[in-house]
C-alpha cells in the first residue's frame, strides 16, 4: 500500500480528527470537550466532519480548523464503489496537515479512518461509543486500528470479544463540564414556566428519537405507573431526523391513554438548564446524559443495559440506582420508589455529583486521551 507524503508539518503533535459533525449528539460533545482543553502549546489540531452544523461552529470556534467532507456511509451497498474515491478525497485533504494522529470519534467512521491511517502511515484511534455486536465491531475497523478507546467496561468486553487484543484497548469514560452543569435551584426550573399543567415528579428520558433509546418502552412503563397511581408527569426530550418516528411515539402515547401524562419538548438548546428540572432521569440505553444529569444533581435510573459488575457511572442505591438486564420488569417499581421518596431522591443527587466531580470532569478524559496519543507517537 502507498503512503503518501507532504511536506508541510504544524509544530508540537498534529492530531486529526474525524467526525460525523451534524447536531450537537454524545460523540460530537465529547469531542468538543476534548479539543476545547488540550495544551495547545503541545498539540496542534485539525478536523474533518461530514456534516455542517452546530459542532463544526463549536470545534472552530475552539480553534481547530474544521473542513466539510460528504463521506457517504461505508456500509451501504450502493456507495461500494464511490466510497474509495471519498477515500481518496480523505487523503488529499488530512494529509495535507501532516497529521502524527487520527483519530475518529465514532464507530460510524472507523472504515474511513483505517484506509485514511494505512493511507498516510500514520496510528490511528477509533473511539467505541455503542455496545455493538462483536461482528459488528469487526466491521467498523476495529481490528485494524492502532488504539480503540471503549466509553464503558461493557464496550471493552465486546472489543475484547471481537478479537481486538487488550493491549489496544483503553477505557476512557465520557465527561461532562461541571461548570455548565450543576445543581440549580428550585426556583431555576426552566420546564415548569413552560409546561405549568405538569404535576407530581418529573421524570425524564433524553436523546434522539430512535429505536435503540428505547423511548416506546418508556412510554409503555409510564401507562402502567400512571394506571398505578404513581405522580409523575413523564417527560420525553428529544426529536429525530424524519418525521416519522416521533409522529409514531406521539400515536403511541395517545393509545396508551397518557394523556396530559407526557410531554414531548423537541429539540432543547438548554440542556444543563433541562436536565437540573427533572427530578429523575431515565434511560435504557446509557450515554453521555447519565453523568451530564449526575452533574447537575438528578439521580439517574439506568435499565437493561449494563451488569451490575460492568458499572462505573451508576452505583445502585448509591449514585443512582440500577436494573440489570434480564430484570426490565423492575424499571417501573425503580422509578415509582424514587418517585414516593423526594428524601432519598436528595440523597442520590448529592451523591451522583460528587461522584461526577471525583470521577467525570473533562481534565480526566484529557489527560487520559493524550496518554493514548503519547503512546502510539512516542
Amino acid at each position: 500500500m502507498n503512503v503518501v507524503h507532504f511536506n508541510q508539518k504544524a509544530p508540537g503533535t498534529s492530531i486529526f480528527y474525524l467526525t460525523r459533525g451534524g447536531e450537537l449528539h454524545g460523540s460530537q460533545r465529547q469531542l468538543v470537550h476534548l479539543v476545547s482543553h488540550m495544551d495547545r502549546d503541545r498539540y496542534s489540531l485539525a478536523a474533518v466532519s461530514r456534516n455542517e452544523g452546530p459542532t463544526v461552529q463549536l470545534l472552530r470556534e475552539s480553534g481547530v480548523g474544521t473542513d466539510v467532507l460528504h463521506l457517504r456511509p461505508w456500509r451501504k451497498f450502493s456507495h461500494i464503489l464511490t466510497r474509495y474515491r471519498d477515500v481518496a478525497a480523505l487523503v488529499r485533504l488530512v494529509g495535507s496537515h501532516r497529521p502524527d494522529v487520527l483519530h475518529a470519534s465514532d464507530l460510524w467512521l472507523g472504515n474511513y479512518l483505517v484506509r485514511a491511517a494505512a493511507k498516510l502511515g500514520v496510528p490511528a484511534v477509533l473511539h467505541a461509543r455503542a455496545p455493538k455486536p462483536p461482528r459488528d465491531m469487526r466491521k467498523h475497523g476495529c481490528l485494524r486500528a492502532d488504539a480503540v478507546i471503549a466509553i464503558s467496561r461493557r464496550v471493552r468486553r465486546l472489543l475484547l470479544e471481537a478479537g481486538v487484543p487488550d493491549e489496544r484497548i483503553a477505557v476512557i469514560y465520557d465527561a461532562v463540564d461541571l461548570d455548565r452543569f450543576r445543581p440549580r435551584p428550585a426556583g431555576a426550573n426552566v420546564l415548569r414556566a413552560e409546561f405549568p399543567a405538569a404535576s407530581g415528579a418529573w421524570v425524564g428520558m433524553v436523546g434522539q428519537i430512535k429505536d435503540s433509546k428505547r423511548q416506546f418502552e418508556f412510554l409503555q412503563c409510564a401507562s402502567r405507573l400512571t394506571r398505578g397511581g404513581c405522580d409523575a408527569t413523564f417527560f420525553v426530550v428529544g426529536d429525530s431526523h424524519r418525521p416519522g418516528p416521533l409522529a409514531d411515539l406521539r400515536s403511541e402515547a395517545e393509545r396508551l391513554g397518557l394523556g396530559g401524562r407526557v410531554v414531548f419538548t423537541g429539540r432543547r438548546s438548554d440542556m444543563p438548564e433541562l436536565l437540573a428540572s427533572l427530578d429523575v432521569l431515565v434511560t435504557l440505553s446509557g450515554g453521555s446524559v447519565m453523568i451530564e444529569a449526575m452533574a447537575c444533581g438528578v439521580p439517574v435510573v439506568s435499565a437493561g443495559f449494563t451488569p451490575s459488575g460492568e458499572s462505573t457511572i451508576i452505583r445502585d442505591g448509591e449514585t443512582g440506582v440500577l436494573v440489570p438486564p434480564g430484570r426490565e420488569g423492575e424499571l417501573g417499581e425503580s422509578i415509582a420508589a424514587l418517585v414516593a421518596d423526594p428524601d432519598r431522591r436528595a440523597r442520590l443527587g448529592a451523591a451522583a455529583r460528587r461522584h461526577a466531580e471525583a470521577n467525570f470532569g473533562v481534565d480526566r478524559l484529557v489527560r487520559e486521551t493524550e496518554a493514548v496519543y503519547q503512546r502510539l507517537v512516542s
